[in-house]
């Protein structure tokens, strides 16, 4: 006849499984967090990358700075180039209204460290306040801008040989919190006939995914990676000097 198990012995084998899973499980729901994460970030990306594409060869790409003027021009531009490349639910216009209309959410966007990003709420270049954005059949929102090589470079850490790209953002869990870069909202880069992840050209990414890196501006120039000076036209915000977060795309981009 087989002894059974005590009482003791079965409150022992309880505490071993308990703290086991204690230590598993966070772990697990990570790492299944990240895989999510990854899955939603590359699907995005390539929605959008893919419509960018469709619009350049439609004769889109070029016709956004001539676009990047008015209300009216920049809706025209979507609705003829990018419109037939995407299935959205939403789309808003030029300023403040993207925000109140549900094209991005209400919250200001934050970096990695937790600064908010550059007039996300004032008028500006901050995510939710560019010059079209729109929601996709999945819920994830997108604003797109135009900006000059020395911000692409500076901001978003890609190097352009044209004289103006465009810049995305996108929030993976729509108008939810937390509005982090890195966390749900990603960046990439349309320039010279493709698309690129943010950080794309810099060595810098996987650290810029925790904190601030990127150029430095000193006496009318700005530093890349490599310290060679690029004279800079024009004022300069500091605050724009390598958003910590930015980098992060290309993590998951990577992750399998």
């Amino acid at each position: 006849m087989k002894k059974a198990f005590t009482l003791a012995e079965v409150l022992i084998t309880l505490v071993v499984i308990g703290v086991v899973a204690a230590i598993t499980l966070p772990t697990m729901i990570q790492n299944y967090n990240e895989q999510e994460r990854a899955a939603k970030v590359k699907k995005a990306y390539s929605t959008i990358a893919q419509a960018l594409i469709k619009a350049d060869a439609l004769g889109g790409g070029s016709d956004f700075e001539a676009a990047d003027g008015s209300d009216e021009s920049i809706k025209e531009w979507y609705d003829t180039y990018m419109a037939p490349g995407l299935s959205t639910i939403r789309y808003c216009i030029y300023g403040n209204t993207m925000r109140q209309n549900g094209c991005w959410s209400t919250e200001d966007t934050i970096d990695a460290e937790g600064n908010k990003i550059p007039y996300s709420s004032g008028g500006g270049y901050g995510p939710g306040y560019n010059t079209a954005s729109f929601v996709l059949a999945d819920g994830t929102m997108a604003t797109i801008d135009i900006f000059d090589p020395n911000d692409l470079w500076n901001i978003f850490g890609v190097k352009v040989k044209s004289n103006k790209g465009l810049a995305i953002y996108f929030d993976i869990n729509g108008d939810r919190k937390p509005n982090k870069m890195g966390k749900d909202v990603f960046c990439l880069v349309y320039k010279d006939g493709s698309a690129v992840p943010c950080y794309a050209d810099s060595s810098r990414a996987t650290e810029n995914c925790e904190k601030r890196t990127g150029v430095t501006a000193t006496n009318g120039y700005w530093y890349d990676d490599e310290g060679n000076p690029h004279q800079y036209s024009g004022s300069w915000n500091a605050d724009y000097n390598g958003r910590a977060g930015y980098g992060c795309i290309m993590k998951y981009m990577k992750k399998q």
